[in-house]
């Protein structure tokens, strides 16, 4: 198998893994969400405060991975990201300085 046939299929895997993960984070809480809590130490209310710091999680990462995507797009694509534009110098404006 070609290198880049494996990474689609891990890259797949990978995305899969974390759809079924969000998936049954929100199904138990969304079946355990009207429970008769005891009071502290409860391990219902334990879970689903698992379940929500791994959606937090989640959405700090793909936010992260988002951004270090699209800076890495602009630096493939050969478009440097400029903050200010260009000063005009002899050298730019290709002037001959002989005398």
């Amino acid at each position: 198998m070609a290198k880049s046939v494996r990474m689609r299929v891990w890259a797949a895997a990978v995305a899969l893994f974390v759809v079924l993960s969000l998936l049954g984070s929100a199904l138990y809480m969304a079946l355990e969400a009207d429970h008769d809590c005891p009071g502290d130490g409860c391990l219902i209310c334990a879970r689903i405060a698992v379940c929500l710091r791994n959606f937090t999680t989640l959405g700090v990462t793909l936010t992260v991975t988002a951004a270090g995507l699209t800076a890495l797009r602009h630096v493939q694509s050969g478009d440097p990201v400029r903050t200010a534009p260009r000063a005009a110098t002899p050298v730019t404006l290709r002037v001959k300085l002989s005398n």
